[in-house]
């Protein structure tokens, strides 16, 4: 059985007896209560038989009216109580003796209401008065005696159930008491049994005798408690031996970890505020030091150039204080023959010997950032090169769009003239996409924007024709590669130089719009005009034109689509990806 289960039966056997005794104490009370109240009822017919004595007095004394009516009450209230009392005596001579009184006081009140018929016989009427006036004392009296020996019969059936409760309280509670004392005791002493073996286990399994078992009877409790306790020592027996095995592993990667630590030719250090803890053999030939032993204890800030040594301080504090995770950081580093190295440190916090320290691995890059100079360096001369191929290349072009034109202001042909003058445009717009280059700080890479617009003013004072026309820009900036800008370039001057050409033949006045929109990588070039137009059956696609036969080849090159549509003039679309065509550009 459970401990739960006897404790259980014992709390049960306790409330059972509470409960008996509430009972039998309820019941008793009752009784004793009940006695007391028929006493009262008892006393208060007493006095109400005295009163009635009183009155019939006074009645006689003064024979007044009143009397008369109090005394009738007071006969009806005595009869009331009487009835209420239970166990009146009723022998004939106490039953009689309230009709009687009621018959004497009934004798008296007419006497007193005929005068007249005693009025003759005086005496006669004092005897009637008197004899009534004793038989209601007599019977009053006798009231009162058998009120007073019924009041002593209760009082002492009062004594007597409260001594019959005190008894039978004793009755129930003591054996009750005696069970419940009885029951704890047994428990307890099973109790202390079953602990008893429990804690000689306990302590023969602290002793480190895992092998014990520990066996109790009794209680159900205990017994789980015991096996629950032979299965925990199961289980830490299984822990340690896995402990063992992982304790032999972690030594093994330690002598590992040493090991490698060791052979690592980076530097491998511990230090709390700056003072070196630990330091591997590779940290100690980085900074040339014979032996590490000689850098224990040592300050790593007496090793760092005095311009970063408040900054390596900064940075220890954040480590240590604030656990802050800081990239890494290149410091120079002076070496005990006096050679500066440069090294990159990374560190994190860790905690070292119970306190706040740093670990911190270097490794030495000063090849690294020797060779990354000596590529700046060539970097910088190749890009001087490359602006100066392009500043040459802008001149030659020049030079070359220079005698074109001077050909054809000497020439006489006006058809040569005309296309000496398309090639000078065409080579002015490769000339100012090379005069942006030079100019910009990339040599791969323009803002297009720019490019359009120089173009156009550069064609506009090149030919010079009658008709006003009006140029209307709605470009965006657009960054293109200079293998797709050279392209893009001299598509936009074979369409405009037509437009200017060929558009405003006999018109005083003209528009061109040109727009450049970017979408993500995508381009949209849009050249129109509102001009004549082109011939009705004008294919974009087969063109006869040497122009736009040149358009057709960019396009290719560009892998472009274009598209012409006749919208009061002309209206070329050509669109285009954006992306890092590689050539002799790049």
């Amino acid at each position: 059985m459970t401990i739960k289960s006897r404790l259980n039966i014992v709390a049960l056997l306790s409330v059972a007896t509470v409960v008996v005794l509430f009972g039998f104490l309820l019941y008793t009370t009752w009784q004793i209560s009940d006695e007391l109240n028929q006493i009262d009822r008892v006393n208060q017919f007493a006095k109400r038989a005295s009163e009635l004595n009183i009155i019939t007095e006074q009645f006689l004394a003064y024979e007044e009216q009143r009397y008369y009516e109090k005394w009738n009450t007071l006969y009806e209230d005595l009869q009331e109580k009487k009835s209420k009392i239970e166990k009146f005596p009723t022998r004939r001579v106490v039953t009689n003796a309230l009709p009687s009184i009621k018959q004497s006081f009934a004798l008296i009140q007419e006497v007193y209401n005929n005068p007249s018929v005693y009025q003759d016989q005086p005496e006669k009427r004092e005897r009637l008065l008197e004899r009534a006036t004793a038989r209601i004392r007599s019977d009053i009296q006798l009231l009162l005696a058998e009120s007073q020996k019924l009041e002593q019969s209760r009082l002492q059936e009062v004594r007597t159930l409260q001594v019959y409760q005190r008894l039978q309280f004793l009755l129930i509670l003591i054996p009750g008491i005696g069970f419940v004392v009885y029951m704890i005791f047994r428990i307890r002493k099973q109790l202390l049994a079953s602990l008893g073996k429990l804690l000689e286990g306990t302590k023969s399994i602290a002793n480190g005798n895992l092998d014990d078992k520990i066996t109790v009877g009794g209680f159900e409790e205990h017994n789980e408690l015991a096996q629950a306790f032979n299965e925990m020592t199961e289980k830490l027996q299984e822990h340690i031996k896995e402990e063992q095995k992982i304790r032999k592993k972690a030594e093994q990667n330690l002598k590992l970890w040493e090991t490698l630590v060791d052979q690592d030719p980076s530097m491998v250090l511990i230090h709390i505020e700056g003072e070196v803890q630990f330091i591997n053999e590779g940290g100690a030939k980085m900074m040339g030091v014979d032996s590490a032993d000689n850098l224990i204890g040592e300050s790593v800030f007496d090793y760092i150039d005095q311009a970063q040594k408040s900054q390596a301080i900064d940075r220890i504090r954040r480590i240590e204080e604030e656990k802050e995770q800081i990239a890494p950081e290149v410091y120079v580093i002076k070496r005990l023959d006096g050679e500066n190295r440069y090294v990159q440190f990374e560190s994190v916090p860790i905690v070292y010997n119970g306190k706040n320290a740093t670990q911190t691995v270097g490794v030495d890059i000063t090849e690294h950032i020797n060779y990354e100079e000596q590529l700046q360096e060539t970097l910088e001369e190749k890009s001087v090169l490359l602006q100066e191929i392009h500043h040459r290349v802008k001149n030659n072009l020049a030079i070359i769009s220079g005698m074109m034109q001077l050909q054809a202001m000497e020439s006489e042909s006006k058809s040569l003239s005309n296309k000496l003058q398309e090639s000078q445009l065409r080579i002015q717009s490769m000339a100012s996409v090379h005069e942006l280059l030079y100019d910009s700080e990339s040599f791969t890479e323009l803002n297009f924007t720019n490019q359009i617009e120089k173009l156009v003013a550069t064609i506009n004072d090149t030919l010079r024709i009658d008709t006003e026309v009006d140029i209307n820009y709605e470009l965006e900036d657009a960054i293109l590669n200079v293998n797709q800008a050279i392209p893009t370039a001299l598509i936009v001057n074979e369409l405009v130089t037509n437009a200017f050409k060929h558009a405003f033949e006999q018109r005083d006045k003209g528009t061109i719009n040109i727009i450049l929109k970017t979408n993500q990588q995508e381009l949209s070039l849009t050249i129109a005009d509102n001009g004549v137009g082109l011939p009705d059956d004008f294919d974009i696609h087969q063109p006869s034109t040497l122009g736009m036969r040149i358009i057709q080849t960019l396009c290719g090159q560009l892998d472009a689509t274009i598209e012409y549509q006749r919208e009061n003039g002309s209206k070329f679309i050509i669109q285009f990806e954006m992306a890092e065509v590689k050539g002799i550009g790049s």
